[in-house]
């Protein structure tokens, strides 16, 4: 019953040099599985799904309903993708992913706004997006061994082995490859020493998932040392509470090294419990990146007698320390969310209400960002 030939949009990559990936939205209705796999066959380049029976980066679905949020954009862009495509007949009809439903009336404006989003060409209503680079991945990889793939049990280039942490290959424990790293209060993985630069902007990230404790405290590190390796100030840190859930999560912290800071030492524990722990990340970033909040969709569209759903990711850039606060139809403020960056869904969304959102880069502080989410009918 379906047609045997390419797409337009297939012959279009086909086209372009290079082994590239791209991915495709929506992704539920062409980004994986068979159709998928079948545009791999005729364009020759990488796709970012693959099979449907076991959907690959399926834990991270609820950031990739997120698009175009930042957040999804620099984790596409992480993973290698060049174009993105969306297919306008689609969203006409309106699509529903993680809860989340977009229509092309909230999507396009969203995308005309991101800089990062260039359209290169339009195929008979399939828009192909050219990703640029963020704020949070212009710089290069700074450790070696992100993902502990190399080494053995007792052996891990690129970091020191901390008591007995729990190194596994079997991908059990992994967040993308074969290897991940169960770590305790005692037992964990440090950093050889990485060289930075006094002044500069660093992001260190690290995906975890609870292990099985009930519940866990994860303490995300870094530990400035001058050129005599003596400590400067205070080690920046980040807790996350988690669940006993089996579900990866990103979080990451954002600094400026100290004065005289020339190697940083970094780190990710549990507080409390044990946690896995995989893909960790050292990158510069530029020192005058603008904090962000992005809401989407915005408007939301909530049929009669229902609530919506809408996804909120906020970056306050060099800002060890923000929260983003929730005030509905101009009442009190709520603290909504904490951390220096993050993914969260706003659920419960009913028509005819004004959610305004606030990002503060430190607790009573003036607001540097906000956002302004309203809703219409279905």
């Amino acid at each position: 019953m379906t047609l045997v030939a390419p797409r337009a949009v297939d012959q279009w990559l086909a086209q372009r040099p290079g082994n590239f990936a791209f991915v495709e939205y929506p992704i539920t209705h062409h980004g994986y599985g068979g159709p998928a796999i079948y545009s791999r066959r005729l364009t020759g380049k990488r796709i970012i799904m693959g099979s449907s029976q076991s959907p690959p980066n399926l834990v991270f679905w609820r950031e990739l309903s997120g698009f175009p949020s930042p957040l999804t954009l620099d984790l596409l862009y992480d993973w290698g993708a060049k174009y993105i495509l969306v297919d306008e007949n689609v969203y006409r009809a309106g699509n529903l992913f993680s809860h989340i439903y977009q229509s092309w009336d909230t999507l396009e404006p969203a995308i005309k706004q991101n800089p990062r989003l260039k359209e290169v060409a339009l195929l008979e209503g399939v828009h192909v997006y050219e990703l640029a680079s963020g704020s949070s991945d212009n710089g290069k990889e700074l450790l070696t061994n992100v993902s502990f793939e190399n080494g053995s049990e007792r052996f891990v280039p690129g970091w020191k082995i901390v008591g007995k942490p729990r190194i596994d290959r079997t991908g059990k424990y992994s967040g993308g490859g074969r290897t991940g790293c169960g770590v305790t209060e005692r037992d964990f993985l440090l950093s050889a020493p990485v060289a930075v630069e006094p002044g500069q902007c660093y992001r260190l990230s690290a995906y975890e998932r609870a292990g099985s404790s009930k519940s866990a405290t994860l303490l995300l590190q870094l530990d400035w040392k001058s050129k005599d390796n003596d400590d400067l100030a205070t080690p920046n840190t980040v807790r996350v509470d988690t669940r006993s859930v089996h579900r990866w999560r990103q979080f990451s912290i954002a600094v400026r090294a100290p004065a005289e800071a020339k190697y940083v030492f970094v780190s990710a524990r549990a507080a409390s419990g044990r946690i896995w722990v995989d893909d960790y990340s050292l990158k510069k970033i530029p020192a005058n990146c603008e904090p962000v909040i992005f809401v989407t969709p915005n408007p939301v569209s909530v049929p009669a007698r229902q609530v919506g759903r809408a996804a909120v990711s906020w970056n306050a850039c060099c800002s060890a320390e923000a929260q983003v606060t929730l005030a509905i139809n101009e009442g009190a403020e709520e603290v909504f969310a904490r951390g220096p960056s993050g993914f969260a869904f706003l659920d419960g969304i009913k028509r005819g209400r004004r959610y305004v959102f606030r990002l503060y880069t430190e607790p009573h502080t003036p607001v540097v960002q906000k956002a302004i989410l309203s809703t219409t009918e279905r």
